[in-house]
């Protein structure tokens, strides 16, 4: 019987296979939803056939289908529910999904839409890590009225009290061995001591911890997320995303659409607050820091007297920030700006109107149905769902032939 039940979905009357797909023709918009689901058989091969005519169906019946898909339930059960199109429905946007989307549309498709997840085991990921370490990172925080002021004992200590329990909420208790835990001991001392410095040094202080954002944003959604950290000093603020992980760039992350949060949540708090942007920095969560790397890596305001509040050490001649990355300059004229290195601009303004602008081209291309799989270089090599699309390096990229310069609104 079994075998019969194979031969049936094989060469069954009722289904149509990809390579067939060709017969079906040119779409009319006349055409009821029921007979286009009919005609296509089976449920598995709504998903080829929707990636193949993408673009090409009437609206009503394309938004129809990628519903039907989303809800993975039987087609002729859901007649009804598959006319609601996937955006009024889905009214919120966060700027992870629009970074994915930028990656590659196709995965977007499958961890957005499809909401596909990737096969799960008890062996920690870096997603894991980077969880625990944030929840490491805001207990600290939560933990004492001055980080600044603690001390390497007061950080062991913590630890001792509040590592397992908050390692039980990411990891199999499995996993949660002696090696591991020490592990994760080690690494995260590391980092809290990273964070004391960054603290004794800045007179920037942290206002809000894990701050929700929502927002009316383009092309009537909502944008939603949340902001690491918010630090406050006088008229200005910085965000400070924590990253566990490598990070490019940020203006040329910022062109391609790959690293948008920075941006995206620094224009709301400034609208939120009324302060003024001052910086916005990933930090680096990583233990190993090489020579002449720098703990905030981001971008700073071109002025003195900020600069100074992100590190009063920069006072002293012939100091070099491993916050920011700077040092100031041996002679300079009058009213020059004091320091070089490090990434400084003069206005935050045209990054932020960049960054709403090609989130509102992306969500219109969601929205007319773009799910091709065309990744940005080497985004193949950290996606789970290469063994789906099976991308090829001959299929092309989504890159940009010639690099546009994103700086003060140039």
């Amino acid at each position: 019987s079994g075998f019969v039940g194979d031969l049936l979905k094989m060469f069954g009357g009722d289904v149509i296979h990809t390579a067939a797909f060709e017969e079906f023709g040119v779409f009319n918009n006349a055409q009821e939803l029921e007979k286009v689901l009919f005609q296509i058989g089976c449920w598995n091969n709504l998903l080829p056939f929707y990636t193949k005519f993408s673009g090409t169906m009437p609206i009503n019946i394309e938004t129809a289908l990628r519903a039907s898909i989303k809800d993975a339930l039987p087609v002729e059960n859901k007649i009804t529910q598959l006319k609601k199109s996937y955006f009024p429905v889905k009214n919120t946007v966060s700027a992870s999904e629009l970074e994915t989307y930028f990656h590659c549309p196709y995965r977007h498709l499958l961890q957005y839409i499809l909401k596909i997840q990737p096969k799960q085991n008890i062996l920690p990921t870096k997603m894991q890590y980077g969880s625990f370490l944030h929840d490491v990172l805001k207990t600290f925080a939560q933990s004492f009225k001055d980080v600044s002021t603690v001390s390497n004992e007061e950080i062991d200590k913590f630890l001792n009290e509040e590592l397992v329990p908050l390692a039980q909420k990411q990891y199999d208790s499995s996993v949660l061995k002696k090696t591991f835990i020490n592990f994760l001991r080690n690494e995260s001392r590391i980092v809290l001591q990273s964070y004391v410095q960054e603290q004794k040094y800045s007179n920037f202080k942290p206002k809000y911890l894990e701050e929700k954002v929502f927002k009316p944003f383009v092309n009537n959604l909502n944008l939603i997320g949340f902001v690491d950290r918010v630090d406050v000093c006088g008229d200005n603020f910085r965000i400070i995303d924590f990253k566990t992980g490598e990070t490019g760039t940020v203006l040329t992350e910022l062109f391609y659409g790959l690293k948008l949060q920075l941006f995206l949540y620094a224009n709301l708090i400034q609208e939120k607050t009324k302060l003024k942007c001052a910086g916005l920095y990933y930090f680096d969560c990583r233990s190993k820091y090489s020579k002449n790397s720098k703990l905030l890596n981001g971008l700073t305001l071109k002025d003195n007297q900020v600069v100074l509040n992100m590190d009063s050490r920069l006072c002293d001649a012939g100091v070099k920030s491993n916050l920011l990355g700077m040092s100031r300059k041996k002679t300079k004229t009058e009213q020059e700006f004091a320091f070089k290195d490090g990434k400084t601009v003069e206005n935050f303004e045209p990054l932020f109107e960049y960054a709403n602008k090609i989130c509102e081209i992306a969500t219109q291309e969601m929205r007319q149905g773009f799910i091709e799989s065309k990744p940005f270089k080497d985004a193949c090599s950290i996606c789970p769902y290469i063994s789906i699309c099976k991308h090829r390096d001959a299929d092309g990229y989504r890159v940009q032939q010639k690099k546009r310069k994103v700086t003060d609104g140039t």
